[in-house]
Formats: C-alpha cells, structure tokens, sequence
C-alpha cells in the first residue's frame, strides 16, 4: 500500500482556503499513484478551533466544504483520503461535535 503524508498547515477557520490545500495535495500526489492521502487532525477547519466549533454556522460551513471534497474524491480513481473534520454527533452528549478522522473514497464516506 502506497501512502502519502500531507503534512500541511491549514489556516485556523478559514474552511475554503483549507479545502483549497487538500485538493492541491491530492492533484499533486497523483503523480506517485498513492493508495491514501492523509491528512491531519481537523485539516478542514485549521488546528486548534477553540471556540469556533461551538457556532452552528461555522460547522454548517465546514459541513459543505466536506461534501465539495467528497464529491471532488470520484476524480482521484483508486486513492482515498483519511481526513480530520468536525462531525456532528448524532445524540446530544457533550456538545454535539467530534473530532474525527473522515475516509473518503470514490465519492462515499
């Protein structure tokens, strides 16, 4: 199995710009035929969030900025990416966000 790093520094909130990085490492890492990108913890909304994650817009917004990546996965054929984002939790214990890490392949999650 082929795996490439990408190790990169995503700008704290700003979701596109960070959307923006991941899909230049993903275009470029094609060359090595990779089997996975990944990428690091809570790449999609910049490390460390602190508050941020406590609006209900700016996970809104990180939530759509994940469905462009995921739709924007099918061009990447056999490679999938494992990426950090903020998920909404499915019962209301805690504060209703995780911390996760996202696999992505050929367009599903």
């Amino acid at each position: 199995m082929k795996i490439t790093l990408a190790q990169l520094n995503p700008v704290v909130g700003d979701v596109r710009y960070n959307l923006s990085k991941a899909l230049d490492a993903l275009s470029e890492s094609q060359k090595d035929h990779p089997d996975l990108v990944i990428f690091p913890e809570l790449f999609l909304v910049g490390y460390p969030p602190q508050d941020l994650v406590e609006g209900h817009w700016f996970i809104d917004q990180e939530q759509k900025v994940l469905e462009e990546l995921i739709e924007a996965s099918n061009q990447y054929g056999e490679t999938g990416i494992l990426i950090g984002a903020v998920q909404p939790a499915e019962d209301d214990v805690g504060r209703g966000i995780y911390n996760s890490a996202v696999l992505i392949y050929r367009g599903e999650v």
